[in-house]
């Protein structure tokens, strides 16, 4: 009974020494933040910013849930697609000190403090108070100090402090068979913060479970837990999954994931933090100490595992990681947080003869934590003026428009909220339904299709526009630029050596766009025809069979490249009866299907690949141009021994091949790729070729627009729109909208009838959420009932019928 008492006692002793360790650590960390007068840094930083704010003034309206802003991207389901639960936690230090700088101090103590109480559980679970230093040691970890302050995704952050208390109830479930439900919460938790981190999670520490579990035949309770806490959170996870944006395009996926590997040698250098770097800081120690666990130490699963994961992120293996499923769970670099832990864990039961060496590994790793000081020098805020900002924003009084490729990182998104300006831009780009728009808006510009970029920058509702300088092309005309803005009402206000500032002559409150264009563009690769000549406004569907004839026929012309359609003799007689209404149609010979011969064929018209360096001339009618290939040329030629068939033909090497084939009148298929040659190589005899192909005229080159009065005001609950006539707002079309009248959608824009339109904003998918997570809920419940209370064994059924198959062999 004394030993009891004397156990109890001195258990006490290190838990009073836990508590006023953090409590002084915590402090310092504050203390530390607050007196070098520390700005937030970090390339995503503001972005997280922004979300805090916002969150905490809507909190103060009694709004818990906001669910729509039109500051960003006009109109943005926010925490839809980037889940709450971090901002809520952010949010309370807001509301607590009035002050966003001092609850941006306050959220890196609270990662602190939660990644200790996961640790110091441990510890006492263990009886190995190392784990308190580990604790200590988790938060200043290179990548770690790396991702609150030099990249500053603060989600991301709260969920690296999440880790340990998660990891503390895992191992609990696995190696003890307890804490099952406290387990499936923190997987809640995990996406409440960030959905696919928590993928990541449930496929590390799932191979963990299975590995560490194997011998105790508990190794299906991780993988559970996983499924049980994912199930649970249907209410957060079926709205973003349904919402087409976790998974993203896969194209767009694979661009992501070569950020997210680098060389291993960069992971592990010292030098790169002392010069500025904020790429991934694995660190030399951590990696050292793994490797010793593996040799020495009794314990390897997670030291294996997590080296695994690491090595994984190195970008020679890129190409094996970028053909697995779920692509955007296998950004590697994303891992290091989670093999921090495991490796964390085995470091704890990490055992010499000699005592010393185990603090010798805890010097290692806080040498290795000095290079990491440059994260703390950011001192100064962020300057406005230099980019004209202060003075766009004094111009706008509907939307402000930014074409810089993210260049001014995230503190234009939280600028704005401070200025109370809407913007055509934001950060978080995969969220929003213009995000494609706004890409080629951006991209044009890099060409010098400046046409393109302030039709889109109109249409989108911009009455201020900042070009920055350093994406346009290199040696460009500024007169070009002005005079392109001069075509769509803007006028230039001002410049420096950074950014150029126009603003919408003559506009003043906010507005609508009424867009009428003669021409079409259809397909994925229709845009670079679309760059050139505005006029072939680009269409909303890639799908062919989307349209109907009296969409298509009321234009003259229509190009069509990239494009996908289902039937081919319906797309003939689509073809044909829009060439009988007068529409002129031009197929891009890159899409038209081939056959098993590498052959293509429409009415006619054959269509084969071809390589060329050289072209000696292009004929076209009586009339002959010469011009250079840009590069190894890689496209199609066309043949045709049809007589219904006018056939235009280039020259080279003595051989005469088609490129530019006319059946009855109307249509047209267009070989060479020459409307891309000449976006991607601008040559005069080039663009007068195509402009004779296209039978381009003036008109061509611009849309006529009419700008419309229109009022929008805003609430918790909807929006108010009020016209006088029909009109295209700048309000991007979310799911979550409901009206009792009638609005369309047009280029993800929507469109009202004149007269005054209610829209509400409901939770997309509620119901449907909710039904899951009460699956996932009653399903914990049943299962923890089954597994804890009734002490069921699923391995028993499974072992008997391997024995009686066993039996039957």
């Amino acid at each position: 009974m004394k030993q009891k008492n004397k156990e109890q006692n001195q258990n006490k002793k290190y838990i009073a020494i836990e508590i006023l360790v953090g409590i002084l650590v915590s402090l310092g960390i504050f203390l530390f933040l607050y007196l070098r007068g520390y700005q937030p840094a970090g390339e995503d930083v503001y972005g997280h910013l922004y979300k805090v704010e916002f969150l905490g003034e809507n909190i103060k309206k009694g709004v818990l849930f906001p669910l729509y802003t039109e500051d960003w991207y006009n109109g943005f389901q926010m925490f839809r697609y980037w889940p709450i639960f971090a901002y809520y936690v952010m949010a309370i230090g807001y509301l607590l000190t009035g002050s966003l700088l001092l609850s941006y101090y306050l959220l890196f103590v609270t990662i602190f403090a939660v990644g200790y109480i996961g640790f110091c559980l441990i510890a006492n679970r263990e009886q190995r108070f190392f784990f308190i230093v580990i604790g200590i040691c988790y938060f200043f970890l290179p990548d770690n100090v790396r991702l609150m302050f030099g990249e500053g995704n603060l989600a991301r952050a709260f969920m690296s402090g999440m880790l340990p208390l998660f990891f503390y109830f895992y191992t609990n479930l696995i190696e003890k068979k307890k804490s099952l439900i406290p387990t499936v919460i923190m997987v809640f938790l995990f996406v409440a913060t960030h959905i696919m981190l928590t993928a990541m999670c449930a496929i590390i520490f799932s191979l963990y479970s299975i590995f560490a579990g194997a011998k105790k035949g508990t190794w299906y309770l991780g993988p559970l837990a996983f499924v049980l806490g994912i199930l649970t959170s249907g209410i957060v996870l079926l709205p973003a999954l349904l919402g087409d944006v976790v998974t993203g395009s896969s194209s767009s996926t694979a661009n992501r994931m070569s950020d997210w590997s680098q060389n291993l040698l960069l992971s592990l250098s010292v030098t790169t933090r002392q010069q500025g770097e904020t790429s991934c800081t694995f660190g030399l120690a951590m990696f050292a100490i793994a490797i010793v666990i593996i040799i020495f130490g009794k314990r390897k699963a997670g030291a294996i595992i997590g080296l695994i994961f690491f090595v994984l992120s190195a970008d020679a293996f890129l190409p094996l990681v970028s053909h697995m499923p779920l692509p955007q769970a296998w950004w590697m670099l994303r891992y290091v947080q989670m093999c921090y832990v495991l490796i964390c864990y085995e470091w704890g039961f990490l055992e010499f003869k000699k005592k010393g060496l185990i603090w010798l590994t805890l010097v290692a790793v806080l040498l290795d934590t000095v290079p990491s000081y440059f994260y703390f020098t950011q001192i100064e805020e962020p300057v406005s003026g230099e980019n004209l900002l202060d003075e766009a924003a004094d111009l706008t009084s509907n939307r402000m428009g930014l074409v810089d490729e993210s260049t001014l990182k995230s503190y234009v998104s939280y600028f704005v909220l401070e200025k109370n300006v809407d913007y055509v831009q934001g950060w978080d780009i995969q969220g929003a339904t213009t995000n494609v728009r706004i890409v080629h808006m951006t991209e044009a510009a890099r060409y010098g299709y400046y046409d393109y970029t302030f039709q889109e920058l109109l249409e989108l509702g911009c009455d201020s526009a900042l070009l920055k300088k350093s994406i346009l092309p290199k040696g460009f005309s500024t007169e070009d630029i002005v005079a392109a803005a001069k075509r769509y009402g803007y006028t230039f206000v001002d410049e420096n050596a950074d950014v150029i500032l126009f603003d919408l002559e003559g506009v003043d409150g906010q507005f609508g766009v009424n867009i009428s264009a003669d021409n079409l563009a259809i397909g994925s690769s229709a845009l670079y025809v679309s760059y050139m000549y505005p006029s072939f406004v680009a269409g909303a569907s890639e799908d062919l069979d989307d349209y109907s004839l009296d969409d298509l026929k009321q234009y003259k012309k229509i190009y069509l490249s990239g494009f996908t359609y289902s039937d081919q003799q319906k797309f003939e007689e689509l073809l044909t009866s829009l060439a009988d209404a007068g529409t002129e149609v031009y197929i891009d010979a890159r899409s038209i299907p081939k056959n098993r011969y590498g052959i293509g064929n429409l009415f006619g018209i054959e269509v084969q690949d071809i390589t060329l360096t050289k072209v000696s001339e292009w004929r076209y009618g009586d009339d002959t141009y010469t011009f250079d290939l840009p590069y190894k040329w890689v496209s199609q030629y066309l043949t045709s021994s049809n007589d219904d068939v006018a056939m235009e033909n280039f020259v080279t090497d003595g051989l005469e091949l088609g490129y530019f084939a006319t059946y009855d009148k109307n249509i047209h298929v267009v070989g060479m790729s020459l409307p891309y040659m000449l976006a991607e190589d601008p040559q005069a005899d080039l663009r007068t070729l195509v402009e004779k192909m296209f039978a381009m005229k003036e008109a061509d080159t611009n849309v006529s627009y009419e700008i419309v009065p229109l009022t929008i005001t805003y609430d918790a609950n909807g929006m108010t729109i009020k016209t006088d006539q029909d009109v295209c707002t700048n309000v991007a079309y979310q799911d979550n909208f409901v009206s009792d009248r009638k609005f369309g959608v047009k280029n993800e824009l929507i469109t009202v009838k004149a007269g005054t339109t209610r829209i509400h904003y409901v939770y997309a998918y509620f119901k449907e959420g909710m039904i899951v997570t009460l699956i996932g809920v009653f399903a914990t419940i049943f299962l923890w009932i089954l597994l804890f209370k009734k002490k069921w064994d699923p391995l028993v059924p499974l072992r008997k019928l391997t024995d009686k198959l066993l039996e039957m062999n």
